[in-house]
């Protein structure tokens, strides 16, 4: 450019995501106009992540980490992921056999809700339980259900909840604090035969969406080890042998493995790579390997169709997960030596 003429400069400032460019760009006419193009690429600024139950030191909100400990008995504790109903497939119960969630507030109508089981409701749970307008438990025979009140920090997990008409009733009930770690005390229970949380690695619609996972996930399988569990879960209905996966056991996939190479679709690969950072805690018997997503019945709006399908992750080899070292095996509240 001739300095020695008088040169109008303008400046075009864009802004990108991401790093930034500066492009000058001059003009060579006889009226000596400069235009100077900054291209600014500044860095992404996520939302806040969805919220996430339990502390940040809860065993459900704590990641594997680099070079995690393998248990020596894992190959033989995998391997019985291939005798299940599924054939080594790992499924998603989101239409039954799941969780609906429902958030309370101090609007909601409150009930008494007895406990029908011969324990009697958990700490803190029957007297004044907020139920909003509604709530639909999952359809079949287990029935669950959770209420979450963000503003107490508070959950209300049911197993066979059944809506009266004119009140509510339910076969267990427990109360979680969510700002706490989630374990229950050895030998005392919750809606699921591990003492596990129902919300502790619950699928939410808002992570898929979001496209990320923060938490580790649920699982149940034909045949948890019968009689012991190790951390965190605080008691077992299993019903499998010696070589099975105990309830509270943590799975990993193989952080190595390709996902681009698997075929997934989108939701698929949010999933999988939580199983990779996170993995899975066996918390409860099925007929097949499941993960659970939240059930969204009763919730006008908000669907699964389109979004994430029972059958996404199928095309993830079961052979490409390991269980990480147990815990002490425990039984009946008492610590055993393995």
């Amino acid at each position: 450019m001739n300095r020695s003429k008088a040169a109008l400069a303008f400046v075009t400032l864009i802004l990108l995501a991401g790093a930034m460019v500066v492009a000058p760009r001059y003009s060579n006419t006889a009226s000596a106009q400069a235009t100077l193009t900054l291209v600014v690429y500044l860095p992404i600024v996520y939302k806040e992540w969805p919220w996430r139950p339990f502390s940040a030191d809860s065993p459900w909100n704590t990641p594997i980490g680099p070079n995690p400990a393998i248990d020596p008995d894992s190959a033989a504790m995998i391997a019985t992921l291939a005798a299940c109903q599924s054939q080594g497939r790992f499924y998603i119960n989101i239409d039954e056999w799941t969780i609906p969630v429902y958030y309370a507030d101090a609007n909601t109508l409150t009930y008494t809700v007895p406990c029908l089981n011969e324990w009697g409701c958990g700490p803190g749970f029957g007297p004044e339980v907020p139920i909003p307008d509604g709530a639909m438990p999952d359809p079949q025979e287990d029935s669950h259900m959770a209420v979450v009140d963000l503003s107490r920090n508070l959950s209300w997990d049911m197993w066979g909840a059944k809506d009266l008409g004119d009140g509510w009733q339910t076969t267990t009930g427990f109360t979680f604090d969510l700002t706490s770690t989630g374990v229950q005390t050895d030998g005392i229970g919750s809606a699921r035969g591990s003492g596990f949380p129902l919300l502790g690695g619950l699928i939410r619609l808002e992570e898929i969406q979001r496209g990320y996972i923060n938490h580790a996930l649920a699982m149940a399988y034909d045949y948890p080890r019968s009689n012991v569990y190790v951390y965190p879960a605080s008691m077992t209905d299993g019903k499998g042998g010696a070589n099975a996966i105990p309830e509270g056991g943590r799975i990993q996939l193989d952080p190595a493995l390709d996902l681009d190479s698997l075929g997934l679709t989108p939701a698929g690969r949010v999933i999988a790579r939580a199983l990779q950072e996170h993995g899975a805690y066996v918390g409860d018997n099925a007929g097949g390997i499941v993960l659970y997503a939240e059930g969204l019945y009763g919730k006008p709006g908000q669907t699964w169709n389109g979004v994430l399908a029972y059958n996404d992750l199928v095309n993830i080899p079961w052979s490409s997960f390991r269980v990480l070292k147990l815990p002490p095996l425990k039984t009946n509240g008492a610590r055993m030596d393995r």
